[in-house]
């Protein structure tokens, strides 16, 4: 269902949908549509806008500002242990547990290897 409502983009928008082998072997297709320079929309639903040295991850209305170093394939990010919107509210755990394969997804649309670490 979402791939019909990615299918549907308006003219000027570019959709990628990529078949990717993981280094164990499985396969599974990512589709990331361009919405503006440095900002795309995962078809899990959630927007990346990504700047030098902070990104935004929103999803349902929430956003959610992750710390990000610059490096030399793709940014550093910090994923905070218990994650909560810019708002205040928690992040439901079922969200925070597919974030970072969200970004994964989304940086390597956008040519680049990101790398992860937690925030205590």
């Amino acid at each position: 269902m979402a791939l019909a409502k990615l299918n549907a983009a308006p003219a000027g928008c570019v959709l990628t949908v990529t078949r990717v082998t993981s280094r164990f072997g499985e396969e599974k297709i990512m589709t990331v549509q361009e919405l503006q320079p440095r900002e795309a929309r995962h078809h899990s639903g959630a927007i990346l806008r990504s700047r030098r040295f902070a990104t935004q991850f929103e999803l349902g209305g929430h956003v959610l500002t992750l710390g990000v170093e610059p490096g030399v394939r793709g940014g550093l990010y910090y994923l905070p242990n218990a994650p909560t919107w810019d708002d205040g509210t928690p992040v439901p755990h079922d969200v925070a547990a597919g974030m970072q394969k969200v970004i994964e997804e989304v940086e390597r649309f956008w040519g680049h290897w990101p790398e992860f670490r937690a925030v205590l």
